[in-house]
């Protein structure tokens, strides 16, 4: 039982189990389209370039993220995978800043056509700079403009390059604590 417990404490520090989870994420990009999205904001209570699809919620940002999971798996039957992100909100302006925020990553597992306007809808309701899209094989990624900001701008596509497995970026996601990303 001893050799076991040291065996399972050695697989779990070494990895092995993060490395599963990125494996399935890498999975599911190359069989089906994915984006990654989130409901959180650098301030929850400025609705100034929200759309008019916003839900105008007066919630904290754990519990808007909250709502989105529950919308994503009870409502639409998705099954999100919590992933830890990082970007720079407000891009381009005076007022840009890093945001380490909560989001998910969620599959086209059903192979749904609708399935990137559902997810475009959900970052206007939640009011999203964007959401990034990553198309199935992960190549060509782009951010969707979903509310009024600046960057990318409302309904707008900017290519961000393809997905790199296991190095960091100054835009990136993790899973398990290992990093994936888009760009060059």
């Amino acid at each position: 039982m001893k050799i076991l417990l040291e065996n399972w404490k050695r697989f779990l520090e070494e990895g092995e189990m993060n490395e599963s989870s990125l494996s399935r994420i890498y999975q599911h990009i190359m069989e089906h389209d994915c984006v990654i999205l989130t409901a959180y904001r650098g301030d929850p209570s400025d609705t100034s370039g929200c759309t008019d699809k916003a839900l105008g919620l007066d919630m904290n940002n754990p519990e808007r993220n909250k709502m989105l999971k529950d919308i994503l798996m009870n409502d639409l039957g998705y099954g999100p995978t919590s992933v830890d992100g990082s970007y720079i909100e407000d891009f381009g302006t005076d007022v840009a800043k890093e945001v380490k925020e909560a989001s998910f990553f969620v599959q086209n597992y059903d192979n749904n056509p609708d399935f990137l306007g559902i997810m475009a809808d959900l970052g206007e309701k939640f009011c999203q700079d964007s959401i990034l899209v990553i198309p199935k094989g992960g190549e060509n990624c782009y951010l969707l403009g979903t509310n009024k900001a600046d960057f990318p701008g409302y309904g707008k596509k900017m290519v961000v390059g393809d997905v790199k497995f296991g190095t960091e970026a100054e835009f990136m996601s993790r899973v398990g604590g290992r990093p994936f990303r888009t760009g060059e």
